[in-house]
């Protein structure tokens, strides 16, 4: 059975929001995540999944949402991605927009 686009994408946005750190490192000592916290966190990687956002956009707006830090949000999300992940989004996104123009 082959799934559609929207269901990966919501199954590999589940998968990493099950994945998240109970703790992260925060001013130099572990810190356990609250359920807030947590909350913002998935709402993070639905952002950078989803819809695309940068690291900073959807740190940025998952915090605001659920009114707590945004590095803790940051520390949370970051692990959960391949190394140089956000980078190389952000020379697809300046590809795409160059080759829409041109």
């Amino acid at each position: 059975m082959l799934l559609s686009q929207k269901e990966l994408l919501l199954a590999h946005t589940s998968s990493l929001q099950q994945a998240l750190p109970e703790e992260v490192m925060f001013n130099g000592r572990p810190t356990i995540l609250t359920e807030r916290e947590k909350r913002a966190c998935g709402r993070a990687i639905w952002y950078v999944i989803n819809r695309g956002y940068g690291l900073s956009s959807a740190v940025e707006r998952a915090a605001r949402a659920f009114r707590c830090s945004p590095s803790k949000v940051k520390r949370g999300i970051v692990p959960l991605f391949p190394p140089n992940y956000f980078i190389e989004l952000e020379q697809q996104k300046k590809y795409i927009l160059y080759d829409k123009i041109s």
